[in-house]
């Protein structure tokens, strides 16, 4: 009886994990419009990928506060956008293009925190 319990809850622990409703950092996957967006859903590492993206930038954000950097990193935000809706699909190219965004809003981060 035992292992059948086991199981039986294992199984209800996958149903709950499938169930789960997906979300990553910057959106609602299950409103996601665009075939950037469709493949950051369905890719764990993108998802992630994403999150960290969207916690390094809400960070940048409350560094600046409300001033006019914020609305310049906002600005650049908006247009890296499009560059990462330009891979599509294809999961190297959002892959790297999250690499880029990422290390670029740690160096901004940096600079606010050193004063310049």
């Amino acid at each position: 009886m035992p292992r059948l319990a086991t199981a039986f809850v294992m199984v209800l622990g996958l149903c709950g994990w499938i169930a789960m409703p997906a979300t990553a950092a910057s959106f609602s996957c299950h409103k996601a419009k665009t075939t950037s967006e469709k493949a950051i859903c369905a890719k764990p590492t993108l998802n992630v990928l994403d999150q960290r993206m969207g916690q390094v930038y809400r960070t940048l954000l409350i560094l600046v506060g409300p001033s006019g950097a914020h609305d310049q990193f906002q600005g650049e935000q908006q247009w890296w956008l499009g560059v990462r809706d330009g891979c599509g699909a294809d999961a190297d190219c959002l892959r790297l293009a999250y690499h880029n965004r990422i290390n670029d809003l740690n160096g901004y981060i940096a600079a606010v925190k050193a004063g310049g």
